[in-house]
């Protein structure tokens, strides 16, 4: 809804304009002038300066017009009044199984607008998309797929940024109990690790996390058997590397839903591997991925699962280049 302010004029002006008319009457007054004709003649003079307000008024509701039209054309919400951000934020206008990554990568997370829009849809950081859904592809993920050892994770990574485009492992559970109640520690930081900052990120149900901004966040998960080296790790947010105060959102999701099939299948004396595959989302030539798909499979089992998880935060935004972030003004 676009405000349509007035213009106002303070009252000394008022007061000034109605002086020079007058004044303007007195000088010429002359003796064979009545008293009616000098009042007529500064009534006329005060009608005039009115008559130049009112052009004013309607001069100015013209162009503040024409100035929120150009707004609402040309400039992204996010620089437009503050009111326009209560709209509806509804980022993907799609029910949830019809969305794919090709809707993801076509988002700017760098909007205030897209982040909020996110957050209230999918309060956890993460969706679900149905199995039939292609991919996001990366070269050569076939042939790496092909030639996993079991509880070896294996990855691909950009030869020039070395960023990692994907990363893959045959879990099992040996896998799990290789790391079971033994969290590694990081040795070396992610690609475009930034300087970390202590932030509150707000919850929808009034809490909030109190803690660093960012996690060096695993690929494939350390309760998975995955290492903590950079080949398997992205910068991430913290409500990306577990969710909400619960820490049962983001990352969390899918990878605690492997742990528990894997744990499943050994607890029925069934041994076997899940494929379990992650790969960051990066929009131009980001450093920092937007999101990360996760995919886990067994055909055996007819398990076949696809999730999203946004490396977002709300109340944030971030530079997917650098790593630098700035709260919501």
């Amino acid at each position: 809804m676009k405000k349509k302010r007035k213009f106002k004029l303070k009252a000394n002006i008022k007061s000034a304009l109605v002086l020079m008319a007058l004044v303007a009457g007195v000088v010429g007054c002359t003796k064979d002038q009545s008293l009616s004709e000098f009042y007529d003649s500064a009534n006329e003079t005060l009608n005039s300066a009115n008559q130049k307000i009112e052009s004013a008024y309607e001069l100015y509701d013209s162009a503040s017009s024409t100035i929120n039209d150009l707004k609402d054309k040309y400039l992204p919400e996010d620089a437009r009044d503050g009111e326009i951000l209560e709209r509806s934020r509804l980022v993907i206008d799609k029910a949830d199984s019809e969305i794919t990554t090709d809707d993801i990568l076509s988002l700017d997370f760098e909007s205030q607008t897209t982040v909020v829009g996110l957050f209230e849809r999918f309060p956890k950081y993460t969706l679900e998309i149905p199995e039939s859904h292609d991919l996001y592809q990366v070269e050569g993920q076939e042939s790496l797929i092909q030639s996993l050892l079991l509880d070896k994770p294996d990855y691909i990574i950009d030869a020039k940024t070395k960023k990692p485009l994907l990363a893959a492992s045959l879990v099992t559970i040996y896998s799990v109990d290789s790391h079971r109640g033994n969290q590694q520690k990081f040795n070396e930081d992610p690609v475009a690790w930034p300087k970390n900052k202590k932030v509150v990120i707000p919850y929808l149900d009034g809490e909030a996390y109190r803690g660093w901004f960012y996690n060096r966040s695993h690929l494939v998960a350390d309760s998975l058997g995955g290492p903590a080296i950079a080949n398997n790790a992205v910068t991430a947010t913290r409500t990306q590397n577990v969710g909400g105060p619960s820490n049962d959102g983001g990352m969390r999701i899918p990878e605690e839903l492997a742990y528990e099939f894997v744990n499943d299948l050994q607890s029925k004396k069934k041994e076997d591997a899940l494929l379990y595959i992650a790969k960051p989302l990066y929009q131009r030539d980001q450093l920092i991925p937007c999101a990360v798909v996760v995919h886990f499979e067994n055909e055996k089992h007819h398990i076949n699962r696809t999730f999203i998880v946004f490396n977002t935060a709300n109340g944030f935004t971030l530079n997917y280049q650098n790593g630098q972030f700035k709260r919501f003004n």
